[in-house]
């Protein structure tokens, strides 16, 4: 099509559109983006999940505090295990807890061990409740001494049942008894805590060493020493 210029000439005016190297590169990049896009993806479905789970263990702990409150006790073993319905279970929880929660990837229920400073099988001591996080690199897994292959040491209360896939549970929430039981591997049963010392106590050595505890405070709190 030619067009009269302000100086009386022709033009000739080119067809508007895209060329077919410009397609090209307009589609490489949008191929780019997608596959970025699609590697992404799963990390950020990992980092949800585990978002979703520390949600879960938060309310869970609520509820076993209010429980707690109300009964004097926190609920039996198997309270969380038919987990995301409407089983009796449930009910033992209510009202503290609307519905009981499962992990958000493969619908298992959140392991659950009653603590008895006692050794027994009370369940008024405290509590310990596990999750396996995805992301390994989560700050709160080596927080937790929850680290280092073996978890925060579910095995050794759920071999028989779960076998190595217990060692995995590397994240938790917990009253009266610390998250991981490395942080208990000795039994205090007599001496004292060493005052200002974290994670420092005496069994009647006249020493103060390392011990299993975080704090000075959860140790008097949880090995019930003399302060």
């Amino acid at each position: 099509m030619k067009i009269n210029d302000m100086n009386g000439s022709f033009l000739t005016r080119k067809n508007s559109g895209f060329t077919l190297i410009e397609l090209l590169i307009v589609v490489a990049i949008l191929a780019i983006l997608i596959m970025m896009a699609i590697s992404t993806l799963p990390k950020q479905l990992e980092k949800a999940r585990d978002s979703e789970r520390k949600s879960d263990l938060q309310k869970i702990k609520i509820a076993f505090e209010n429980y707690h409150n109300d009964n004097g006790c926190y609920p039996p073993a198997n309270v969380l295990n038919n987990c995301g319905g409407t089983s009796p279970a449930n009910h033992e929880l209510s009202p503290y807890l609307q519905n009981i929660p499962c992990d958000p990837k493969d619908e298992k229920p959140y392991l659950y061990l009653p603590y008895d400073k006692n050794g027994g099988a009370n369940t008024c001591d405290g509590y310990r409740v596990w999750a396996n996080l995805e992301k390994n690199d989560d700050p709160s897994i080596v927080l937790l001494n929850c680290a280092g292959g073996s978890g925060c040491g579910a095995y050794a209360f759920f071999a028989s049942t779960l076998g190595d896939e217990a060692s995995e549970y590397n994240y938790g929430v917990s009253e009266g008894v610390p998250v991981s039981t490395g942080e208990q591997a000795i039994t205090l049963t007599s001496g004292y805590c060493c005052a200002g010392s974290c994670n420092e106590w005496n069994i009647d050595t006249g020493v103060c060493a390392d011990g299993p505890y975080p704090s000075y405070q959860d140790c008097v709190d949880i090995s019930y020493c003399n302060d």
